[in-house]
């Protein structure tokens, strides 16, 4: 007794013996594992899951403002906020500043990349009747 597959779709039914439904599995894989293979011997080519190892090894210790704010998928002005609410740590060299990587972790693991516009009226040592303390 031959086994069938019945695939439905929009109303379109098209049935598959178990042969060539296997048939067209398997030749699906080997397409999809010749382009990974042509596109990994091509010249530039970067494999798609680096080792760990590798990743270690070429890890920068810091990054600028954009390229921080590249790697985390935010502005550079949300970088800025959370450099100036001290929620990033960063490294300053001469004018250059840099974001230490290991700031950038802290923060995430801590959820302190959200920012609040800061009140530039405000004074910390106010209380909200706008006597001042002291």
């Amino acid at each position: 007794m031959p086994v069938k597959f019945i695939i439905e779709f929009n109303d379109h039914r098209q049935v598959f013996s178990l042969d060539e439904f296997a048939k067209s599995v398997l030749e699906a894989i080997r397409t999809t594992i010749r382009q990974e293979v042509d596109r990994l011997h091509s010249p530039g080519a970067t494999p798609a899951t680096p080792r760990a190892k590798d990743s270690e090894v070429n890890r920068p210790a810091a990054l600028s403002k954009t390229q921080a704010a590249q790697v985390l998928g935010v502005s550079v002005r949300t970088i800025d906020n959370c450099i100036a609410q001290q929620k990033i740590r960063v490294l300053r060299i001469g004018r250059r500043v840099l974001v230490p990587m290991n700031s950038i972790e802290a923060a995430l693991k801590r959820g302190a990349l959200e920012t609040r516009p800061a009140n530039r009226n405000s004074d910390p040592r106010r209380d909200p009747s706008g006597v001042q303390k002291t």
